[in-house]
């Protein structure tokens, strides 16, 4: 892969990357975030219920809310496509930036944290929005932003070394 499609490619994940933390926080300020009360599933299913007669037997309806539970569902869904990204923009980076190591070590750290945050997603349904929990996975979600766009200004720089010279920092 040319280093200008990695570029494109990191720029993406990283606006994904942000946008999936944009729609986390819709999730925690409109309380969506137990709209579907188990995890990876929603009311025991792949797809989300979309009214009460939907959900399966055992599950409490009492708070049921079509529009938390597609708010819920969307971010799931938003963050398996951020997932595939940054995997695919990990493995185009490694195998195509052998002479980078900065960048890979940080597509690596970026693997491992998104890694934790999908685990610490379900731990968060499981202990019902524990604050500690939560909180930690906004800061760890800010640092998998933070390191996509270190990866993307670095691929910006290795596309037009020129310029890195002339920057004002």
């Amino acid at each position: 892969m040319k280093i200008s499609s990695f570029r494109k490619l990191a720029f993406v994940t990283t606006v994904a990357t942000y946008l999936l933390i944009f729609i986390g926080g819709v999730v925690r300020v409109t309380g969506a975030g137990l709209a579907c009360p188990d995890w990876p599933t929603c009311f025991g299913g792949w797809l989300p219920p979309l009214s009460v007669a939907d959900i399966p037997a055992g599950y409490d309806t009492a708070n049921f809310s079509t529009m938390l539970v597609l708010l819920e569902f969307l971010n799931r869904a938003f963050t398996a496509i951020v997932a595939v990204l940054i995997v695919i923009t990990a493995v185009f980076g490694i195998h195509g930036l052998k002479n980078a190591s900065r960048v890979i070590m940080a597509l690596l750290g970026s693997l491992f944290l998104y890694g934790a945050q999908v685990w610490l997603s379900g731990e968060i349904i499981r202990t019902e929005l524990n604050p500690f929990l939560v909180t930690l996975h906004f800061l760890i979600s800010l640092v998998v932003g933070s390191i996509l766009t270190f990866v993307t200004v670095r691929a910006y720089y290795m596309e037009n070394p020129s310029e890195e010279g002339q920057s004002a920092y």
